[in-house]
């Protein structure tokens, strides 16, 4: 399998498994979503300092409890190895706290051994809350999730994260570049409302919907890079692009970089519809951007 089919199948099966148990398509925004975590330096030298923004998107509109704590030289990528050596002490908690700043440890190379020093990283987790946080344990967190009326929620209804700094003494990496968005061949602005007719048939598969009512939806992003890595390997930067809506249905809602055409149906009675689509590269840059359209 060619490197650019590996991450689109990599990014397909995070998509799918994203869903969970409700048999929504994971690119339907239907319920509380942390879609990305982006730093303003994947590749980060010990003792500089990381600048991270969270995208997370709740259709019910809830006012949103954010937490971030990090832990050094994790075990493992997922969140639990991380909150198992994070400083429950040091989680920053806030409302609407949806960016958050990291100072990588100076000593941060230096607290592994010599052969395995090429993977010193930084774990950053990020935990949504479409209420309040407060002392106690839900699950791995060190803390609970309240909604209003007092209801503290499971780990399902809490949205849960983790965004890896690669610390390098010289590499570094930037963020993908959104280049262009077009609806239908015609460029699709920020402010730009477009218009679709809605696919009559209840149904959660793009074929089931005339093609007449399908638009097409093209993500063009530069910025891969290529080169030799500090530690002597070579890199060939591959970038896919995940596309998320609150309704209809994606023809593919995943996407390479070199292949980035999808399309789309409107569907239901849902009027305004928001996407968001959002870029990554197989280095830990990523970015994102939004878009709107009226289904009628």
């Amino acid at each position: 399998m060619s490197p650019r089919l590996a991450l689109l199948a990599l990014a397909t099966a995070l998509a799918v498994s994203a869903c969970g148990s409700d048999f929504e398509p994971s690119s339907r925004i239907a319920k509380l979503r942390l879609l990305a975590v982006r730093a303003d330096r994947p590749f980060a030298r010990p003792g500089e300092e990381v600048s991270l923004e969270g995208l997370a998107v709740d259709p019910a509109a809830r006012p949103l409890t954010w937490a971030w704590t990090t832990c050094v030289n994790p075990p493992s990528s997922t969140a639990t190895g991380c909150l198992e050596l994070a400083d429950v002490s040091a989680v920053t908690i806030g409302a609407g706290l949806d960016r958050h700043r990291v100072r990588i440890p100076g000593d941060v190379v230096t607290r592994l051994p010599e052969n395995a020093r090429a993977a010193a990283l930084v774990g950053v987790v990020v935990v949504v809350c479409p209420g309040t946080i407060a002392p106690g344990r839900t699950g791995p967190l060190p803390f609970t999730c309240t909604d209003p009326s007092g209801r503290v929620l499971g780990l399902d209804e809490t949205e849960i994260g983790v965004k890896r700094i690669f610390v390098r003494t010289r590499d570094e990496n930037r963020n993908p570049t959104l280049d262009s968005v077009t609806w239908d061949g015609q460029p699709w602005s920020e402010d730009d409302v477009k218009e679709a007719t809605r696919c009559p048939a209840t149904t959660d598969h793009f074929a089931d919907c005339d093609e007449s009512l399908a638009h097409r939806i093209e993500v063009r992003s530069s910025g891969a890079e290529r080169g030799e890595s500090e530690l002597g390997a070579a890199f060939d930067e591959q970038t896919v692009v995940q596309l998320y809506a609150t309704e209809g249905i994606f023809e593919r809602p995943v996407r390479i970089a070199s292949d980035p055409a999808t399309r789309w149906v409107a569907r239901a009675s849902t009027d305004l519809v928001t996407f968001w689509f959002v870029v990554r590269d197989d280095r830990g840059g990523v970015t994102w951007t939004t878009r709107r359209a009226r289904a009628r």
